[in-house]
C-alpha cells in the first residue's frame, strides 16, 4: 500500500501535475456522487462497474492531455547505437510512468466507500474490493494504452481526441449492438468488464469466465502497448525496433487470437445470437401468431399446450382491448426455458421474464407461463405504439399498460387493490406514479398497482384510441385534452367511490404492499449473496449450511428473505421449538413482520408436532382468512382438514413436513388410501401431483371427484377447510387442466366466490370459445 501511495504522490507532484489533478478530482467526485444513488452506494459490483466506466474515459483523456507534445518531437533520422539505446530507455520509462499513473489514478476513488464503511455499517467489504480491483485499475490502464495509440497515430489534437473517443465508444457500442440484436441482455466490454443488463439478479458472483475475459483484455492491451512503443521509436528516429522480436510475435499472436475468437463469442459465453440459442434449444412450435423455441426433452404435454394456446389467446385478448383486429397482430417469438438456471445460461438472467419489444420477442421459463405470460405479451402488443424501440418513454404507462391488460395479479382485482392501498394510506399520487421518475421511485408493488389501475380506468373511461395515442410519449394533454393532474384526480375519485377494504384484508394488504423500496435496502448485494447461498443449501437439503448463511445475512441487516430462510432451514431440521421461539422473538421486536405471514403454515406445523393443536388450528385459520393466494389458502385448508381427522392426522403431518419427491408423495398417498385411512381429499391431492404428467386422465378423475362431492351431502359444508372448499381450491389451481379438456371451471358456493374468481371463470369461458372457434376454422 505504501508503494501505491508513493506512486500516487509522485504522479501528482510532478512537473505536469496540473494535468493529473483534474482527472483525480473528477474520479473522486464521481466516487462521492455514487454514494448517494441506489445500489452504487455499496462497495460491490454496481459501484465498481460505474467507476470502471468513468475511469476508462477520464484516464484516457488525461493520458492524451499529457502526451499532447508527442508529435512535436522531431524525427532524428538515423541515430547511432548510443542514442538509440537512450531513446529506447526513455520510451520505456515514459510508457512505464504512463501506465503507473493510470493505475494510480484508479485507486484513490476506493477511499470514499471504504471511509463510509468505516463510519457506517460496512458489509461485504472483501467482495467489494475484489470487484473494484478486478474492474477499475484494468479499465484505467487499458484506456491509457488506447490513448497512447491515438496519440502516436495522429498528430493533430482534435484528431487524437476523436481517435480515442472513437475507440472508446465503438468498442462499447459493439457490446450494446450485440445485446440489442441478440436474445441476451448481458454485455462484456473492456470499459466495465461485465454488465448484467436491466434485469436485477440478486446474486452476481465473479465468474471464471469474467476473470479469463479480463486477463485476455489485459494481455491484448499489453501487446498493443508494445506496438505503440515501436511506433514511438520510429517517430523518434530509432530505425531498429524498440521491441524485441518475441514481443512483436506475442503482439501479433494475441491480435490474431482476439480476431479469430469473434465468431465463437456465443460458444465462449461472451454473447449470444438467435441462431445459437435456437440451435441449442432444439425444438420449435408455430401457432397463428407466435413461434416458440424450447427443449421438448425437458417439458411435458401440458406445458406445450399452455405455451401454444395461451400465447395466441392472450395476444388476441390484448389486441381486442387496444382496438386491434386479430389479423393485424404482429408475429411474436417466444423463447421458453425449462428452468431459471437454463434461462440464466442462455440469456443472462434467472430472476424474471423479459421482452425485447423492438424484436417482438419474449424470454421466460415454462413455470412462469401462468404468472407472467399475459403481462409480458402485453408489452409486445403495445410495442407498435411505442415511441422508441417499441417502448413508451413514460415508465408508468409502459408497465401500467401491461398490468391493466393482464389484470390477473394476486387474488383480487386491480381496483380492489387500489382502494385497499388508499385505505391504508400507502397509495402514492397517481400523477406522480405516471411519470418515469415517479414510477421508479416507488415500491414495486405499489407502483405497478397504481399505474395498472390508472391505465385500466383510462381505457374503460376514454377508450382505446386515446390511450394508444398517449402511450408512446406520455403526452396526456395531447391525447385527452386534459393534463395528467386532472385525469389523476378523476381516477382517484373513481377509486374512492368503490367499496372500502374489509378489515379482514388488512394483514394481506400489509403483506403485499408494506415496507420500503427493495433497492433502498442496506447491504443489498451482500445480503443477496448470503441469501443465495442459503437457498442453494436449502435446495440441496443442507439445513445446517443454510441456517449458517441466513443467520449471517440477518446479522448484516434485517432481511425478511433471511428470516424466511431460517424458518425453512429449522423446518427441514425439525427444530420445532426453535422455529416457534424465533418467530415469537421477531413478532415481539418487529411490529411490521408482515412479510412472514405466509410462514404461518410452517409455524402451525411446528405447533402440531409439539401437540399444541389449538394454536396450530388458529394459525391455519389465520392463513386461510388472509386469502393472500389460492395455493397458500389450499395448503392451510388441507392441514386444517386433517387436523380434525384423528386417524389420518398423524400420517398426514408426516406427509406435510417430510422432504419427499413427487413420486414418494404419490406412493405415500396411495398406501394411505389402500389402508382405508385416506378420504376423498387424499384423492384430490393425488390429482395435484399427476396433472402435468397425465393431464387427460387426471382431468377426468378430477371431474368425477367434483361430481361425487357435489352429490354427497356428507361432503358439503360451509367451512373453509371443508371437503367442498378444498375441491374448489384444487380446481382453480388446475384451471388450465380444465381448459385442456374443454371443461368449464366449477362455480363455488356464493360465500366463497369473489369478483376475482368470477373474472377467472369469464376468462376461461372466452378461452374455450376461442379454442372451439379455432377448431372449426381449420
Amino acid at each position: 500500500m505504501s508503494n501505491i501511495i508513493s506512486v500516487i504522490f509522485n504522479s501528482l507532484s510532478g512537473t505536469r501535475s496540473p494535468s493529473l489533478l483534474a482527472p483525480f478530482a473528477a474520479l473522486m467526485l464521481a466516487s462521492l456522487g455514487l454514494q448517494f444513488l441506489p445500489l452504487t452506494g455499496e462497495l460491490h459490483y454496481e459501484f465498481s462497474g460505474a467507476m470502471a466506466l468513468v475511469a476508462s474515459l477520464v484516464v484516457g483523456l488525461a493520458t492524451l492531455w499529457r502526451g499532447a507534445s508527442w508529435c512535436a518531437l522531431p524525427s532524428a533520422g538515423v541515430v547511432d547505437e548510443a542514442a538509440a539505446r537512450d531513446h529506447r530507455r526513455q520510451i520505456a520509462t515514459d510508457f512505464r510512468q504512463t501506465s503507473l499513473r493510470a493505475i494510480a489514478l484508479s485507486i484513490p476513488p476506493l477511499i470514499v466507500p471504504l471511509v463510509r464503511a468505516c463510519f457506517g455499517h460496512g458489509c461485504g467489504i472483501a467482495d467489494g474490493l475484489l470487484w473494484y480491483l478486478l474492474l477499475v485499475p484494468a479499465s484505467a490502464w487499458i484506456s491509457s494504452v488506447l490513448a497512447l495509440l491515438a496519440g502516436m497515430t495522429f498528430c493533430r489534437r482534435w484528431v487524437q481526441l476523436c481517435g480515442f473517443l472513437g475507440l472508446w465508444s465503438l468498442t462499447l457500442f459493439r457490446g450494446g449492438h450485440e445485446a440489442y440484436h441478440g436474445p441476451h441482455i448481458f454485455m462484456y466490454a473492456w470499459q466495465i468488464g461485465f454488465f448484467p443488463g436491466g434485469s436485477w439478479d440478486p446474486e452476481l458472483p465473479i465468474t471464471g469466465r469474467l476473470l479469463l475475459y479480463r486477463i485476455a483484455h489485459v494481455a491484448v492491451a499489453a501487446a498493443l502497448l508494445l506496438v505503440v512503443q515501436e511506433l514511438q521509436g520510429l517517430r523518434l528516429g530509432v530505425q531498429r525496433g524498440i521491441v524485441r522480436k518475441g514481443g512483436v510475435l506475442l503482439a501479433g499472436a494475441l491480435s490474431v487470437a482476439a480476431v479469430a475468437a469473434i465468431p465463437f463469442r456465443s460458444d465462449l459465453g461472451l454473447s449470444r445470437t438467435d441462431g445459437w440459442v435456437r440451435m441449442n434449444l432444439g425444438d420449435t412450435l408455430r401457432t397463428r401468431h407466435a413461434t416458440i423455441y424450447f427443449n421438448a426433452f425437458s417439458t411435458d404435454s401440458l406445458d406445450r399446450w399452455r405455451a401454444a394456446n395461451l400465447a395466441d389467446f392472450y395476444l388476441e385478448e390484448h389486441a381486442r382491448t387496444l382496438g386491434i383486429r386479430a389479423e393485424e397482430i404482429e408475429p411474436v417469438t417466444l423463447y421458453l426455458f425449462a428452468s431459471p438456471d437454463e434461462q440464466k445460461m442462455f440469456v443472462g438472467t434467472s430472476s424474471a421474464s423479459f421482452t425485447k419489444p423492438w424484436k417482438r420477442e419474449l424470454y421466460q421459463t415454462f413455470d412462469r407461463i401462468e404468472g407472467a405470460l399475459r403481462h409480458e405479451l402485453a408489452h409486445l402488443v403495445a410495442a407498435r405504439y411505442g415511441a422508441l424501440l417499441g417502448i413508451s418513454l413514460n415508465q408508468g404507462l409502459l408497465e401500467g399498460t401491461a398490468v391493466a391488460l393482464d389484470d390477473a395479479w394476486g387474488n383480487r382485482t386491480l381496483f380492489q387493490y387500489a382502494r385497499a392501498i388508499g385505505d391504508l394510506r400507502l397509495a402514492p399520487p397517481a400523477a406522480t406514479v405516471m411519470t418515469t421518475s415517479g414510477f421508479s421511485s416507488q415500491k414495486a408493488s405499489l407502483g405497478y398497482v397504481v399505474a395498472g389501475a390508472f391505465c385500466k380506468w383510462l381505457i374503460q373511461s376514454y377508450g382505446a384510441e386515446r390511450f394508444r395515442q398517449a402511450y408512446g410519449w406520455g403526452d396526456f394533454l395531447e391525447a385527452y385534452g386534459k393534463p395528467l393532474d386532472s385525469l389523476a384526480a378523476e381516477y382517484e375519485r373513481y377509486v374512492a367511490a368503490m367499496p372500502a377494504m374489509p378489515e379482514t384484508d388488512r394483514p394481506a394488504m400489509r403483506y403485499l404492499f408494506g415496507g420500503g423500496s427493495f433497492f433502498s435496502q442496506h447491504c443489498l448485494r451482500r445480503i443477496a449473496t448470503l441469501n443465495g447461498a442459503g437457498f442453494r443449501a436449502l435446495a440441496e437439503g443442507r439445513w445446517g449450511k443454510a441456517l449458517e448463511a441466513f443467520g449471517e445475512s440477518e446479522r448484516e441487516g434485517t432481511s425478511y428473505g433471511a428470516r424466511g430462510g431460517i424458518i425453512r432451514a429449522l423446518y427441514g431440521q425439525r427444530q420445532w421449538r426453535t422455529l416457534i421461539d424465533s418467530c415469537a422473538a421477531w413478532d415481539r421486536h418487529d411490529t411490521a413482520n408482515y412479510p412472514l405471514l405466509p410462514f404461518l403454515i410452517e409455524r402451525g406445523d411446528a405447533c402440531w408436532w409439539l401437540g399444541d393443536t389449538a394454536t396450530a388450528r388458529r394459525l391455519y385459520d389465520s392463513a386461510m382468512a388472509m386469502d393472500i393466494s389460492v395455493p397458500l389458502r389450499y395448503r392451510a385448508a388441507l392441514r386444517a382438514h386433517f387436523l380434525e381427522n384423528g386417524e389420518a392426522g398423524k400420517p398426514m403431518l408426516e406427509y406435510f413436513t417430510a422432504q419427499w419427491t413427487a413420486a414418494e408423495r404419490l406412493s405415500f398417498l396411495h398406501r394411505l388410501r389402500e389402508s382405508g385411512k385416506g378420504d376423498v381429499v387424499v384423492e384430490l391431492m393425488e390429482t395435484m401431483l399427476t396433472a402435468n404428467f397425465f393431464p387427460k386422465s387426471t382431468a377426468a378423475r378430477l371431474q368425477g371427484l367434483l361430481r361425487s362431492i357435489e352429490s354427497d351431502s356428507a361432503s358439503r359444508g360451509t367451512g373453509p377447510a371443508s371437503v367442498q372448499a378444498i375441491a374448489w381450491l384444487t380446481a382453480y389451481q388446475l384451471r388450465d387442466l380444465f381448459s385442456f379438456v374443454r371443461a368449464p371451471l366449477p362455480t363455488p358456493q356464493a360465500e366463497w366466490d369473489t369478483p376475482f374468481f368470477e373474472a377467472r371463470r369469464q376468462e376461461q369461458r372466452r378461452l374455450l370459445e376461442y379454442l372451439e372457434k379455432r377448431e372449426k376454422g381449420r
